[in-house]
């Protein structure tokens, strides 16, 4: 099984305990193939250097490095195409979320959900 996994899940699963961090721990586990893409990766690395996540990571006794060196070593890396930006997705900055998803083929299965 192939998952995308934004920005905020990879943080939640990195930094606290929880749904997240068991996501997390299994694809670090390689339960399934986590695909990221640079900007993902960019994005993440951005993100844990603020204060208040770095502050949280020190507590766990975890560092930003660590976590993108074991994301980077378990990860499926995906060069998606440009994409346009469907009407439908609610969060504009997620375009590249969505455009590593479509290029890594990862299904989509909501059970009837939107």
């Amino acid at each position: 099984m192939k998952l995308v996994v934004d920005t905020n899940v990879l943080l939640s699963g990195a930094a606290w305990t929880g749904t997240a961090s068991r996501l997390v721990d299994a694809l670090l586990d390689g339960e399934a193939v986590l695909c990221l893409s640079a900007s993902v990766l960019a994005e993440l690395a951005d993100v844990l250097q603020r204060e208040k996540f770095r502050v949280r990571l020190e507590q766990r006794g975890q560092t930003a490095e660590a976590i993108l060196t074991r994301f980077e070593k378990v990860a499926k890396m995906i060069e998606p195409p440009p994409m346009p930006m469907p009407a439908s997705l609610r969060d504009p900055d997620d375009i590249h979320v969505l455009a590593c998803a479509v290029a890594a083929a990862a299904r989509c299965d909501c059970h009837g959900r939107p």
